[in-house]
């Protein structure tokens, strides 16, 4: 028995890459967090590194002041931390205040002690005078956390860029959770999401395609120019029913997790099958640009949305991977996998790979007059000769013809399965087999360093693999709120969007999208009216919709601003700079607050932090205590 010492954490898979790999969630973040002391007040400095794709672009977010624990919490949501690493600085800072964040139930596992130090002086980052110290300690700490100092397949592969939180609706952890938008844990979204509103938007059929449509509900837009971009896009699609069903139906399937692709690029653990399997995306580019140029053409109205979020990235693409192509078909078999499913480099390439096979080819005529001879001595028409990378080469009969087989004492069969029928060899073509098996192997030995070329030359196209696959997430982004709106029972409009600070909020029989698709009955639309000097009270019985009213309004604003459709006949909304939520507060032992301290801190959040342009939905307030107090604090809240 061998034992293999190995390690990795939740966040850092480290020797464990190798063996889970290939599963892909909805996203897998770590983040580095050093608190230091700067002008009286604890300043985060934030690092995170998308494990995803390992030359994704890191992120730096500074915070300072009241605000850094709502916004740390908001961003740790926000952009799907599994793993938080923190610098042991213990004089600066309460650590009770940033832990507290990860209290039980957060979906991210929190590391205190860890020591961030500089790193030299000759790091590409290290020179550049945007980063504070702070953000350079920590950028150093996931550098040594994560060992990509000892991996020279890391080197030059990571650029540098700003996570903004300006441009984006705030949602906090709170709103996400009172609206149920999605699962706060991106394992739960990943195995599916019944009961929110990204698992009623996820028509998605890439993997890349559902990581961004949840990242565009955790970020609504609030830049009307760009938020008018999108609704043109799935407007167009809305009423294009051929491209939209091309589109979702036969091109977007083909599409393989291209961001998992390209880290096997970047750590040169790739093989010929996945470079193939980015040819086979290069070539499927030709009809996307075929379907999309259809789009771009029959709408004139909406062509530059199109051309701009759509069509160009796909034609950029194109080019780009025209030389790859080339690369592909000039050195890898197709022939050979074509006829037996496994990869190899093309034989005319060298020499000694074309006389290896010669004879391998030899023995595949030998082996089907094999076939011929054991066909006439079974007296079996149907017997086929077959071959698989496992296996090699073996007969394969129906299983009604088990028995006749089985007679024959010079036949061994291998298996027999319903699905694959009966599998045997005789001794003839076992011989042929084990000698075809010998040259294979001396073929793959032969092929090394030219597969070794080919993969190398392959993995230069990371990056631009990484920028295509953006690309057709995008696009599958697009299609699926496209779908929401034409596989839906009811009527989905396009909002009518005004400029932030104009204070107009009108729905005309707004509905709730996901109780509305769970229930089987009529659901019961309602109007909504707000402005700016106008506040609702809403009263009624127990049972009566009144939170189903509140959320139906919240919801429609947050569809508006990620550029979907909303449900209602009507709807015309200025643009909100953030969404907050005080609904459904309840005690949390572990950190010593009860409901009612809970409903009074959010409440305080929401005065600190909401604007004139934000909207708020309150629930109840007061219920943690007497209906005096609460109508008490209700009113001089509202005030």
């Amino acid at each position: 028995m061998e034992f293999w010492e190995t390690n990795g954490t939740i966040g850092n898979l480290g020797d464990f890459e190798d063996i889970i790999g290939g599963v892909t969630g909805c996203g897998n973040v770590i983040m580095a967090i050093k608190i230091a002391n700067g002008e009286n007040q604890c300043i985060v400095g934030i690092a995170p590194r998308e494990c995803l794709v390992y030359a994704e672009n890191g992120i730096s977010c500074p915070f300072s002041g009241r605000e850094r624990p709502k916004k740390l919490s908001a961003l740790l949501k926000k952009v799907g931390v599994l793993e938080t690493s923190a610098s042991s600085v213990t004089d600066v800072c309460d650590w009770e205040e940033v832990s507290n964040i990860f209290r039980p139930g957060c979906d991210c596992e929190f590391n205190r002690g860890h020591t961030f130090v500089s790193c030299n002086a000759n790091d590409d980052f290290h020179a550049d005078s945007s980063l504070s110290e702070s953000m350079k300690r920590c950028l150093c700490g996931l550098y040594n956390y994560l060992k990509m100092t000892e991996q020279e397949a890391y080197v030059q592969k990571f650029s540098l860029s700003d996570f903004r939180t300006s441009g984006f609706m705030h949602i906090d952890a709170g709103a996400v959770r009172a609206l149920e938008l999605f699962s706060l844990s991106y394992h739960q979204d990943a195995k599916g999401s019944a009961g929110t509103l990204y698992g009623l938007l996820n028509k998605c059929r890439t993997a890349p395609g559902q990581r961004l449509l949840r990242e565009w509900l955790a970020r609504p837009l609030c830049d009307l120019r760009q938020i008018t971009d999108r609704q043109d896009v799935v407007e167009s699609l809305v009423a294009n029913s051929e491209v939209r069903q091309t589109l979702s139906d036969t091109l977007l399937p083909k599409v393989p997790d291209s961001t998992l692709l390209a880290r096997k690029l970047v750590l040169s653990k790739a093989k010929l099958q996945d470079c193939y399997r980015v040819y086979q995306l290069a070539v499927l580019l030709r009809h996307f640009e075929r379907a999309l140029r259809d789009l771009f053409d029959n709408d004139e109205k909406n062509a530059a949305a199109i051309k701009d979020l759509m069509l160009e990235p796909i034609c950029y693409a194109l080019l780009h991977f025209e030389k790859y192509c080339q690369l592909i078909r000039s050195t890898v078999d197709e022939e050979y996998h074509d006829k037996t499913g496994d990869f190899r480099i093309r034989p005319d390439i060298d020499p000694e790979l074309l006389r290896i096979s010669d004879d391998m080819r030899d023995l595949e005529k030998k082996a089907e007059k094999a076939k011929s001879h054991i066909a006439k001595r079974l007296d079996i028409e149907s017997v086929k000769l077959d071959s698989n990378p496992q296996l090699g080469f073996f007969y394969r009969v129906t299983l009604k013809e088990e028995k006749n087989i089985r007679k024959c004492k010079s036949i061994s069969v291998i298996d027999a399965t319903k699905g694959s029928g009966v599998r045997f060899r005789d001794g003839d073509l076992a011989d042929i087999n084990e000698r075809y098996q010998v040259l294979n192997s001396i073929y793959r030995t032969a092929q090394q360093d030219l597969e070794r070329k080919v993969i190398a030359t392959c993995g230069g196209y990371a990056s631009a693999l990484n920028e295509l696959s953006s690309a057709l997430a995008t696009i599958d982004v697009f299609t699926s709120l496209a779908r929401l709106v034409t596989d839906a029972a009811s009527e989905y409009v396009r909002p009518k969007l005004e400029p932030i600070g104009s204070g107009i909020f009108e729905l005309r029989k707004c509905r709730h999208p996901v109780l509305e698709a769970m229930i089987d009955e009529h659901f019961i639309p309602n109007d909504v009216d707000l402005g700016t000097n106008r506040m609702v009270v809403l009263t009624g019985a127990n049972m009566g919709g009144k939170s189903t009213y509140l959320r139906s309004a919240a919801i429609s604003a947050l569809l508006a601003q990620i550029g979907s459709f909303v449900p209602a006949s009507y709807a015309r909304l200025s643009v909100l700079d953030g969404i907050f939520t005080r609904v459904g507060a309840s005690d949390q032992q572990t950190r010593g607050i009860s409901t009612f301290m809970a409903e009074m801190l959010d409440s305080a959040t929401i005065l600190e932090t909401a604007t004139s342009n934000s909207l708020v939905i309150v629930d109840e307030l007061g219920r943690g205590t007497s209906t005096y107090d609460g109508f008490g604090l209700a009113w001089a809240i509202a005030k």
